[in-house]
């Protein structure tokens, strides 16, 4: 219970590695609130199977990309919890395209918005509050595609990447407050997600890319989450965490 009766908010929470996370943090003793734009009934079930009577869980719907809900969101959260100790910025939409020559305008757009803006807004909403308060964790999930992008990925890739830069300049400004920003950034992870962009084949010759010989499963990642926001990691901040069984050594290859 090494997260007692903090508050954490997760962002994307209701499927995949944003679940895993929302179920890791409950088990270590944390409030959890999950944060969804459009599944709510599927956020709600996430929290009735953790806690039935409510006391420890919420749900709040909101856009991360519309930034006066992302201000609505938080003002309800410190209602209801009177805090906000944890912030996991994971909400996320992948895009890919066969070149970078078919994206089209919607693509560049929806990508920046919920990728960059997202955890943009979301994490100064939570620094504002976590001044007050002393001091707080953020962790932005990114990609290990940061460093070996392609390109009809772009918008995800390249929004991701500005999250890392976003996250150091945010550690770096408001550490001396007690904040702390880091970043974890998962290779292929068995969700819907990697479902959607990978065919059989493709997901074969990917497992075959990491030393590991499989991909990361969401808990993982959790696992990697809840250790940043340990005291065994009292002393890092601004860096990033690649969670992806050694997927990201390929550039090692003579």
């Amino acid at each position: 219970m090494i997260l007692q009766n903090k508050v954490a908010l997760v962002t994307g929470g209701s499927r995949g590695i944003g679940k895993a996370i929302v179920e890791r943090l409950f088990r270590e003793g944390a409030k959890v609130v999950i944060n969804c734009a459009t599944s709510v009934a599927e956020a709600q079930k996430v929290a009735d199977s953790l806690d039935a009577s409510g006391n420890s869980t919420a749900v709040f719907q909101a856009n991360v990309a519309a930034r006066q809900e992302v201000r609505d969101m938080f003002a309800q959260i410190i209602e209801r919890f009177g805090r906000i100790d944890i912030l996991i910025n994971c909400a996320g939409l992948g895009i890919s395209r066969d070149s970078a020559l078919a994206l089209s305008q919607e693509d560049w757009d929806r990508g920046v918005d919920v990728n960059f803006k997202g955890s943009a807004y979301c994490a100064t909403e939570a620094i504002q509050w976590m001044k007050e308060q002393g001091g707080g964790d953020i962790v932005n999930i990114a990609t290990s595609a940061i460093y070996a992008p392609r390109g009809g990925t772009i918008p995800y890739s390249a929004a991701k990447a500005a999250v890392v830069n976003m996250s150091r300049a945010l550690a770096w400004e408001f550490g001396p407050c007690g904040i702390r920003v880091n970043v974890v950034a998962p290779g292929p992870t068995e969700t819907d997600m990697v479902k959607m962009f990978f065919t059989p084949d493709r997901l074969a010759k990917t497992i075959q890319e990491v030393p590991l010989r499989k991909i990361c499963q969401p808990e993982d990642i959790a696992g990697a989450v809840c250790f940043l926001l340990t005291s065994d990691a009292a002393m890092i901040t601004g860096q990033t965490l690649v969670v992806d069984g050694g997927r990201s050594l390929r550039h090692l290859e003579s």
